[in-house]
């Protein structure tokens, strides 16, 4: 059986193309194009964690003892190095700064920024 002519496609328009800038004809790159498709991996997956919304007893102790000492306190580090919710750290936050343990540096609705209050030394000279 001969082979079937193309219809659609226009004979004199592929005369004097030939082969592109990577050496191969164009029919050649449009079937390898065609071939490899890209593959989507999932990224990394975090395991769920269940955080508690109320806090125990040695939690909060631990809570009131270590967090006045960071740095930069926002809910999210609260929440990322204690292990709870972050509605619940913002309560813990709003409660140290009553307490007069931390102070704030930038207080806005969506960003709370608070660090450590700085006690004076008391030192012999």
């Amino acid at each position: 059986m001969p082979p079937k002519k193309d219809k659609g496609k226009d004979k004199g328009k592929d005369k004097g193309k030939g082969k592109g800038k990577t050496g191969k004809s164009d029919k050649n790159l449009g079937k390898q194009k065609k071939s490899k498709k890209k593959k989507w991996t999932k990224g990394k997956v975090r395991e769920k964690v269940i955080k508690p919304v109320l806090l125990e007893k040695e939690t909060f102790d631990k809570i009131l003892k270590e967090v006045p000492k960071y740095k930069v306190i926002t809910p999210s580090i609260v929440g990322e190095r204690m292990r709870v919710n972050l509605g619940t750290a913002k309560k813990i936050i709003s409660d140290l700064e009553t307490k007069g343990l931390i102070k704030p540096v930038s207080k806005h609705s969506t960003l709370l920024i608070y660090t450590r209050s700085i006690e004076p030394k008391t030192g012999k000279k």
